[in-house]
């Protein structure tokens, strides 16, 4: 009788000892799947702020240029004058009244026949600020009377 007493002492034991690793290996599972579950979890949720950080500097990036695009229309860092004359004999004429016209700040000078083609000029400077443009190679039969002329100076006090 006593060994069989002892021998279901022994099952019973064993069977304790599976119940035993049965739970553990349960519990380790289930803490190896919240661990991943986490790592997901987190990993998904990087994922998520990264975008939402890359959409707000997005939408402040945008709201910026846009600042910036309307104070250079309001405020252009350079003044445009355009023009026609009509030539004289001399092939000589004269732009006046630019408003903060330097020879320094000047960009581009450009004059054109009524057919759209360049012309060729040289231009000096008076005590004014005035420009005085000779044309080189004129004709009045070919270019016409009147010659149109465009010119771009960067503004002296332009702030941005």
């Amino acid at each position: 009788m006593e060994s069989t007493l002892q021998t279901k002492i022994d099952t019973l034991k064993e069977s304790f000892d599976l119940l035993h690793q049965t739970v553990t290996f349960n519990i380790t599972i289930m803490w190896t799947v919240l661990g991943v579950a986490a790592v997901i979890l987190g990993w998904a949720l990087a994922i998520l702020a990264k975008d939402f950080a890359r959409k707000k500097v997005d939408e402040k990036l945008k709201d910026f240029d846009e600042r910036v695009i309307e104070l250079m229309r309001r405020n252009p860092p350079y003044h445009h004058a355009r023009g026609s004359a009509a030539i004289p004999a001399t092939s000589t004429f004269k732009i006046k009244n630019l408003n903060d016209f330097s020879i320094d700040q000047l960009i581009t000078l450009e004059t054109f026949n009524r057919d759209g083609k360049e012309m060729a000029r040289n231009i000096t400077i008076d005590e004014n600020q005035n420009i005085n443009v000779r044309l080189i190679n004129y004709s009045q039969q070919e270019d016409g009377a009147i010659i149109y002329w465009q010119v771009m100076w960067k503004r002296q006090d332009y702030l941005l």
